[in-house]
């Protein structure tokens, strides 16, 4: 029998921050889902992660479901885009505050966003790219001190590190830095010719997770796989040259066009259906 190369998992973004219990982790163990990345990037607070990471922790547990990654939050104030100095400044020290409590709880694989707003059009956009490798050469440095293994992930165009060049360029100034390939930020190219680019650049191995879903090769949408035009045969076969060996990890919550919400249930019939058959196609 054919084996997949990668097992299911599925971000808590699929929950509300309501949801991160217990009884919503149930969902997960119901649906036969035993990885996450823990992904409350808005509301850490509102969850009481700081205060109490290991209530989260034990909440997982208890449903047989193991973080296997960790989103670090964003925002226009959690940002390294941010041109304003000072605002670059307290995000380095809030993601490493929150390295620090999701460290704690033995999550050692951080997701980190290296910018969150549009500057496509920036006159001095390469100035911004330079400031934001110095500050996640900060972050990095601090994650590797605890044996920690930092991903930055791609971009949209418009955010910084939004192209195969940009992110190429971090990989060059950070040789063990990792990605995590975010299938629904591939605007300029599809997924496919995205990771061709990584690949001919010689970064095989070097995708530590990834986020799964779907969408109209143009637009962030996070949708089931199957719902848009994400070619899926052509990018596991990419993910495979790539050497990636880590989590098939989905990052979807719902359809905002029908307002159908998506579950752990939902997501491991996807898996064993869409993503087998693109595997073995």
């Amino acid at each position: 029998m054919k084996s997949t190369l990668w097992n299911v998992g599925a971000s808590s973004c699929i929950l509300t921050p309501e949801e991160h219990t217990a009884d919503g982790f149930s969902s997960y163990k119901e649906a036969g889902i035993k990885l996450a990345e823990l992904s409350c990037c808005h509301n850490l607070s509102q969850i009481d992660f700081y205060n109490n990471p290991e209530r989260i922790l034990k909440v997982a547990e208890a449903n047989g479901v193991k973080f296997t990654s960790f989103h670090l939050p964003f925002s226009k104030t959690i940002s390294f885009s941010n041109p304003d100095k000072e605002v670059r400044e307290k995000a380095v020290l809030k993601l490493k505050e929150t390295v620090d409590a999701a460290s704690s709880i033995g999550i050692n694989l951080m997701v980190m966003h290296p910018s969150c707003s549009n500057y496509e059009f920036y006159p001095e956009r390469d100035k911004l790219i330079a400031q934001c490798l110095s500050h996640i050469g900060e972050v990095y440095e601090y994650c590797d001190r605890k044996n920690i293994t930092l991903a930055v992930e791609n971009m949209t165009g418009q955010g910084l590190l939004g192209t195969p060049t940009e992110m190429i360029r971090c990989l060059k100034e950070f040789p063990d830095i990792k990605i995590c390939f975010d299938i629904n930020h591939c605007f300029r190219l599809t997924p496919e010719e995205y990771l061709d680019e990584l690949i001919k650049a010689g970064f095989k191995g070097r995708i530590a997770t990834i986020h799964a879903s779907d969408y109209f090769l143009k637009e962030e949408k996070h949708l089931m796989p199957g719902e848009g035009k994400t070619d899926f045969c052509a990018v596991t076969k990419k993910l495979r040259e790539m050497e990636y060996k880590g989590v098939f990890m989905y990052e979807v919550s719902g359809n905002k066009e029908t307002g159908a919400r998506y579950t752990p249930k939902a997501v491991k019939e996807n898996f064993d259906t869409v993503i087998k058959s693109a595997l073995f196609n």
